[in-house]
């Protein structure tokens, strides 16, 4: 029999003790599947967390003594495994950007109760995708990811010109997923005050503006140049151009069988980040990637057998688990997780992870060639299982049709 999995442990900070009250009335229904405390000073919630284990810190902002800044700043420095969450009263865009580091999430406060049993609940699910805590301890500390140099380089140009516009700045961050996870964690906070979410990179540029683009970009360098010097073994300009073609095959499917705008944006996404993992773990566990490597090219492995073999987890999880507590929706967190095995995801009709799932084999079959090492399979029992392996054949046909406008760069922009 399998044994219960422990309560996540919550802590809650806030120096209004009202505020604290309403925390306890929102969340009491919760009691069963958490353990939460609420503790009115930054100072005491240090002292806490140096003799219990807590998995996720829920701060205000603006407190007296030591603020949410500085109380989140050490948690990341004495007990980097924890998920931060930071909420206030203030929606300031000047504020956000200083703090963009230091939270993985932004809550407005007050914060509706839905809002935030969604939010911690996501949190509490992510913890267990990734049974590692030195995988966690690390993934928890990854302020951004790195992105290509050239176009790292050509973002910074075009932020400098005098001719640039949110448009073109926006079509350069779509293109890169290292880009487009950060920007999505930011426009997707509460300190920038947008109302919905923004799952696509274009209007997350446009909502937040170009001014603000520029101060996140060339003053608190919110993205990060590639450093190949220190991951040699990792082809990242294949890995992105892998990454971007399952992008627009998930989206093609998407759109040819009639899903709406938001199915085909998040299928979008989560193609263009499903494989961010393997960066995460290439560039914090370096030697132990050179073993998976080695296990896929001497023992053709598929690359998460390879990194199950090695970590006890594989790229999928690390990657949602990461985008996961960076706020971005569930559907493409869910996605991620799933896409080498859909089967194991309880959603039962055809959407974006299908079309991921999907997407992804049929890129390795038809375009990698001989970049593609490992057994790439797709899951037509799945398929069956949600009454579209009919569909299949179609779906290589569309794939025919993006490689070819990809080759005649038919898409060069996103939607």
């Amino acid at each position: 029999m399998n044994q219960p999995l422990p309560k996540k442990r919550i802590l809650f900070v806030d120096d209004e003790p009202n505020v604290l009250q309403a925390l306890r009335r929102m969340l009491r229904g919760k009691r069963s599947v958490w353990d939460m405390a609420f503790i009115e000073s930054g100072q005491k919630a240090l002292d806490s967390l140096s003799h219990i284990h807590v998995d996720i810190v829920v701060s205000d902002l603006w407190m007296p003594y030591m603020d949410g800044a500085a109380l989140l700043s050490e948690i990341r420095r004495r007990h980097p495994h924890i998920v931060r969450i930071l909420f206030s009263g203030q929606s300031d865009m000047d504020v956000g950007v200083k703090f963009v580091d230091l939270a993985h999430q932004f809550l407005p406060k007050p914060c509706d109760s839905e809002t935030l049993k969604r939010v911690l609940s996501q949190a509490c699910a992510l913890s267990d995708l990734v049974a590692s805590e030195p995988i966690r301890k690390v993934l928890a500390q990854v302020k951004t990811l790195p992105s290509q140099p050239e176009v790292y380089a050509k973002l910074v140009a075009v932020l400098n010109s005098s001719v640039a516009s949110t448009q073109d700045v926006g079509e350069i961050i779509a293109h890169e997923p290292a880009m487009t996870a950060k920007i999505l964690q930011l426009v997707n906070s509460a300190f920038f005050g947008v109302s919905r979410t923004v799952t696509n990179p274009v209007d997350a540029v446009k909502m937040l503006g170009l001014e603000t683009i520029k101060v996140l970009v060339l003053t608190y360098h919110v993205f990060a140049q590639f450093d190949d010097t220190v991951l040699r073994m990792f082809p990242l300009e294949w890995l992105w151009s892998h990454s971007i073609m399952v992008g627009m095959l998930a989206r093609e499917i998407c759109q040819r069988e009639g899903l709406g705008n938001e199915a085909m944006e998040s299928a979008l996404i989560a193609g263009l980040l499903h494989d961010i993992g393997k960066l995460v773990l290439g560039l914090n566990f370096p030697e132990q990637y050179k073993k998976v490597v080695r296990l896929v090219e001497e023992k053709h492995f598929p690359y998460w057998t390879a990194e199950q073999t090695v970590f006890r987890t594989s790229h999928a999880e690390v990657g949602a688990y990461l985008l996961g507590i960076w706020g971005l929706p569930h559907t493409m967190v869910e996605s991620i997780t799933f896409h080498h095995n859909p089967k194991r995801c309880r959603e039962t009709g055809f959407g974006p992870l299908t079309a991921v799932h999907v997407a992804d084999c049929i890129e390795h079959f038809k375009f990698a060639g001989e970049r593609t090492v490992g057994n790439f399979q797709i899951a037509e029992d799945y398929l069956e299982r949600i009454g579209v392996e009919s569909k299949l054949s179609s779906w290589y046909e569309i794939g025919d049709e993006v490689l070819r406008a990809a080759e005649s760069e038919a898409f060069t922009s996103f939607p």
